[in-house]
């Protein structure tokens, strides 16, 4: 769009000088493109349609808040793009529409003049990620935070967590996220306030989870707990002591020693 603003800048600025044109009002090819000074709304407008006449992009000065207004239309002259940078919502607009014009996503910077941002879906499909983590901070116990560990309630530090010491740990939270390059897809958090920090850790879904075999062997369907090693977890073989202290169900195996199994994180 902007190479083609300035060719027709440049297109509109020879046309004049060579004409000596004097008008808010620029016509060019049979209506292709029309360059308005002074629409209806009194702002500039571009507009570029086919030769038949039908409309594919209108550019407008001021869409209606003093800020401007982008509209694309589809082969059946229907708006399915429509950007505001300064909306009902007075803030930065982003409308996408299906083939009919129905409106289907929104992106609002400034959601009802409440300052937060905002996306409205049917639908959201995530390729980046396969689990859902929120931030924390993680307290020094001095050991080094390794994604794949399990965490747990800190309960000297309100809403922090610390790597689990303990075998059935009741407190346990959730595991640090990244192991084995088994991503976040949505990561949540409020900036500035207790429910932030700066470790990403996984509180459903599929994640890569430190384990031993203190308990036997791991096998796919086996309750995972927290061990008495370190931010490790190992087999639940206790059911009494594991109320409240399971982390998730594997789904691949450990045959011995330490090392990492794949876990379906469910609290």
């Amino acid at each position: 769009i902007i190479i083609l603003l300035i060719s027709i800048n440049l297109s509109v600025t020879m046309q004049a000088q060579s004409s000596d044109l004097d008008s808010d009002l620029i016509t060019i090819n049979d209506d292709a493109l029309i360059l308005d000074g002074s629409d209806d709304k009194d702002n500039g407008l571009i507009t570029i349609s086919t030769s038949k006449g039908e409309p594919r992009i209108s550019l407008f000065g001021d869409g209606g808040k003093g800020g401007s207004l982008s509209e694309l239309y589809n082969n059946k002259n229907l708006r399915t793009v429509i950007l505001n940078a300064d909306d009902d919502f007075s803030g930065g607009r982003l409308i996408l529409c299906n083939s009919s014009g129905d409106t289907t996503m929104v992106l609002h910077t400034d959601y009802d003049n409440t300052g937060d941002s905002r996306i409205i879906t049917d639908d959201l499909a995530i390729n980046g990620g396969s689990d859902l983590a929120e931030l924390f901070d993680i307290t020094d116990n001095d050991s080094e935070v390794i994604p794949g560990a399990i965490v747990c309630i800190d309960p000297n530090s309100p809403g922090k967590l610390m790597l689990s010491q303990e075998a059935y740990d009741q407190k346990v939270a959730g595991v640090i996220s990244g192991a084995n390059a088994i991503k976040p897809g949505i990561l949540m958090a409020q900036k500035e306030s207790i429910a932030s920090g700066s470790n990403h850790v996984t509180l459903s879904g599929r994640t890569y989870v430190r384990v031993n075999t203190t308990n036997g062997r791991i096998k796919v369907g086996d309750f995972i707990t927290s061990s008495d090693r370190t931010g490790e977890g190992m087999r639940a073989t206790n059911y009494r002591k594991s109320e409240g202290a399971i982390i998730g169900k594997a789904m691949t195996t450990l045959d011995e020693g330490s090392g990492s199994v794949l876990v379906l994180i469910t609290l």
